[in-house]
């Protein structure tokens, strides 16, 4: 009888000592799982919060006034002169573009007209068929016009730049703010809002628009 009493204890124990291992097996398991849901949704998190930045740069970036925006292709259009598809210059011409960025750059848009007017002279004489970039050289000889306060040839080359390219916006944002300067406040609103239609989250076009 004491025996059969020591084997029920014995069996007794040994039954709580698994039971405790199952629990913490359990616990374990849980916890793994609470851990790796955890890790997928800081992952998730960190992936949307990367996709509102990319989307808020994006943003940022087209809304740039106007102003700013011509400023800045200047310099951008030396580096498209250095080569790549799109670009078909000859060398003369696009040695001449480069220095008329860096004269625009620098505030010296008078000396820029000269430079841009050489490399337009330099493509039409050479009779090849480059017309986009014969229009961003319309295009930023006019962004020169503008900064001087001849609306009317910026208006001209505006006119150009937009024949070799249609619907190019920063042709279109200079005619608009030249039209808008001389009180041509019609024929600004139709450009300002072509461009609207091309791309509404440029702000200073929106702006305005409205205005």
């Amino acid at each position: 009888m004491g025996n059969t009493q020591r084997k029920f204890h014995s069996k007794g124990g040994g039954s709580k000592a698994e039971d405790r291992e199952t629990q913490k097996q359990k616990e374990s398991n849980e916890s793994g799982l609470k851990k790796g849901t955890s890790e997928k949704k800081r992952q998730k998190r960190l992936s949307d919060h990367e996709g509102e930045v990319n989307g808020y740069l994006q943003s940022d970036q087209k809304s740039e006034s106007s102003e700013a925006e011509i400023s800045r292709s200047q310099g951008a259009g030396s580096q498209s002169a250095g080569g790549g598809s799109s670009t078909s210059l000859p060398p003369t011409a696009a040695k001449l573009k480069s220095e008329g960025n860096e004269l625009f750059k620098s505030g010296q848009f008078g000396e820029a007209v000269l430079k841009y007017s050489e490399a337009i002279d330099c493509v039409i004489g050479l009779g090849e068929s480059s017309p986009d970039d014969l229009s961003v050289l319309y295009s930023n000889r006019a962004a020169c016009y503008l900064k001087e306060g001849n609306c009317s040839d910026c208006i001209q080359d505006c006119n150009r730049a937009l024949e070799l390219q249609p619907f190019s916006l920063k042709p279109l944002l200079r005619r608009a703010m030249a039209n808008e300067s001389m009180e041509r406040y019609r024929q600004a609103y139709i450009d300002y809002k072509t461009v609207l239609q091309i791309d509404s989250s440029i702000q200073a076009a929106n702006d305005s628009a409205n205005r």
